[in-house]
């Protein structure tokens, strides 16, 4: 794309790798971006009204015009107390993240927290006896309760609201506003007692800026209650209300169920002491990225537009509102790329401005350098082995029983796994598990079974592409009979390095005993491809339980390029496959 009337974008100017350099609205107004050679983001300019403003990208350390910002961390980011005085600390901030990796939520230590969090204050009480009416007055819509004397809770009065027909909904606010002005945001509770001979009920707490022109700013509500009929019951709920809420009102309702009335008494609301963390800013998408506006976008302090959706850049200054992929610049309003897909050659079956090959819900974009999954695992080929401790309880202990290497398979008894993402240079432990050991019967039946626990150690190193996977595992069942069980143990030191032909070169450094069987794949999720590295089974060695009493008596390296280890199905039979050390 080099142009967008929509939004006023007059020309767009790209670089070699077809990256945005500099992003024109009208004749003096621009955006624009400086790349290392690789095509990483170093800096960012916007000019507006001949002003500049410089954003500068230091791996996870963001600065503003020489000013430090704040810099990510794993659960989120940390933006200084004063930027002008970095010994005064640090703020951090904790995300909650969806299924899809985007940030929903963005919380911190509520700075006005005095540790009163168990007090409460009453704002709001009425018993009915001196109302100020329920009548909806201030309310946009609402009906008028009645003041009944016919049932109470205390007292003698209560309100009342009746319905004549079945599935009728009828409700009413308090006349009476309270007026609030918190700092923070601040759990409140809403209460009351209520009676009711047919109708379904419902409590609704209902919360206003001194702008809103609407019926609300934002509600929470008790649920509806259908089945605490023909006697008083209680309910209450707790809600925090944003810092900017300035009005708080109850409205008490039916909500439909049979035709009769039903009786509210004692109606309260309270607010508690500071709450411990306060809401810094809340996010909701539509499918492709785009934010929805007008409800929900909770925001205290300074917004923080990078690594929001799927961990992205969203720039809106001047009105681009486009997130800024590594390689390409997506516009959530339409759902498509500026760019073409600069890996579009290896990927036909796609369109070539597509985002996310338009799987939105269960999927995310990739691109570039991708994400590998590297899968360690020891299992053990046979059905059953024996047990060796002539007073065992157990016959027999169950193995793994399968007799080729799987990409997928859950039958283990280690399996340690670490994601490496090149694109976004991070690294992950996805799994790190010992099975439990199973003891069987003569017949074959479960009479014992250990509880599982970690295989070993884990760690990685993105910058190398590096793996390393150390795991050491005992049969707890034997071990408690014997002290002189082995364990299954080992090591293996991975590297990974991707290729610009979409393919990766790979080393594996082996220790291991002779039993049981390893494996060691990789998981290409850019397309699903699945690449045994290194596979050993002691059906070919003719080695036997025995071999666990050594430490480590086969080692070795294999290495190579990817296409020569790519396995149809992520399946491979011990006999199509030569053990890779002897």
């Amino acid at each position: 794309m080099t142009e967008d009337k929509n939004k006023g974008i007059a020309n767009i100017e790209y670089n070699h790798l077809n990256l945005p350099t500099e992003v024109q609205f009208g004749t003096t107004d621009k955006i624009s971006y400086l790349y290392e050679a690789t095509g990483k983001k170093l800096e960012k300019n916007v000019m507006e009204n001949q002003t500049t403003i410089t954003t500068q990208y230091a791996g996870n350390v963001i600065y503003q015009n020489d000013v430090l910002q704040f810099f990510h961390t794993p659960e989120g980011y940390a933006a200084p107390k004063n930027a002008s005085d970095l010994s005064q600390g640090f703020d951090y901030v904790y995300q909650y993240k969806d299924h899809l990796g985007n940030v929903r939520l963005s919380y911190t230590k509520n700075p006005g927290f005095d540790g009163s969090s168990d007090t409460t204050e009453q704002l709001f009480f009425d018993t009915l006896e001196t109302s100020s009416g329920w009548d909806s007055e201030g309310a946009l819509y609402g009906r008028s309760a009645t003041i009944a004397t016919d049932k109470y809770h205390s007292g003698s009065t209560s309100a009342k609201i009746a319905n004549t027909a079945n599935n009728q909904y009828h409700y009413a606010h308090s006349n009476t506003w309270v007026n609030i002005d918190n700092t923070t945001d601040t759990e409140y509770t809403f209460s009351g007692w209520f009676y009711t001979d047919a109708p379904h009920v419902r409590l609704v707490l209902f919360m206003k800026t001194d702008e809103e022109t609407g019926y609300y700013t934002k509600v929470h509500d008790t649920g509806v209650i259908k089945d605490q009929k023909n006697q008083w019951v209680y309910v209450a709920r707790k809600t925090i209300v944003p810092q900017e809420i300035d009005q708080i009102n109850l409205r008490i309702e039916t909500h439909g169920g049979n035709a009769g009335a039903a009786w509210f008494d004692d109606l309260k609301i309270e607010r508690k002491g500071a709450a411990k963390t306060v809401i810094v800013q809340e996010n909701n998408y539509y499918p492709f990225g785009l934010e929805h506006k007008g409800y929900n976008n909770v925001v205290n302090g300074v917004e923080n537009n990078y690594m929001t959706f799927q961990g992205q850049e969203r720039t809106e200054d001047l009105g681009l509102n486009v997130l800024e992929y590594k390689y390409r610049m997506h516009d959530p309003a339409i759902g498509r790329f500026w760019q073409i897909d600069p890996l579009a050659e290896n990927f036909p079956h796609n369109g070539t401005y597509n985002f996310s090959e338009n799987r939105v819900i269960d999927a995310i974009e990739l691109e570039g350098l991708e994400s590998y999954v590297v899968t360690g695992r020891a299992f053990i080929p046979q059905n059953k082995l024996s047990n060796p401790t002539p007073w065992g309880k157990s016959d027999s202990y169950k193995g793994d029983n399968r007799n080729y290497y799987s990409a997928t398979s859950t039958a283990f008894r280690t399996e340690q796994s670490v994601r490496l993402n090149f694109d976004n240079n991070t690294s992950e432990t996805l799994s790190n598990t010992a099975s439990p050991t199973i003891g069987l019967d003569k017949n074959g039946n479960e009479v014992q079974r250990s509880s599982a626990g970690e295989a070993g150690t884990v760690s990685s190193n993105i910058e190398k592409g590096g793996v390393n996977l150390e795991f050491s595992a005992t049969n707890k069942l034997s071990k408690s009979e014997n002290p002189l069980t082995p364990s299954i143990d080992g090591q293996f030191n991975i590297s990974i390095t991707p290729n610009e032909d979409g393919t990766f070169n790979f080393n594996v450094d082996a220790n291991v005993d002779g039993f049981p069987a390893y494996e060691i794949w990789v998981t290409d999720e850019t397309n699903g491809g699945s690449f045994l590295l290194f596979g050993r089974n002691p059906i070919e060695s003719g080695e036997g339980p025995l071999s666990l009493y050594g430490n480590g008596e086969h080692s070795g390296t294999t290495s190579g390029n990817s296409e020569t280890k790519r396995a149809a199905n992520g399946k491979v039979e011990f006999k199509d496959k030569k053990n890779d050390i002897d």
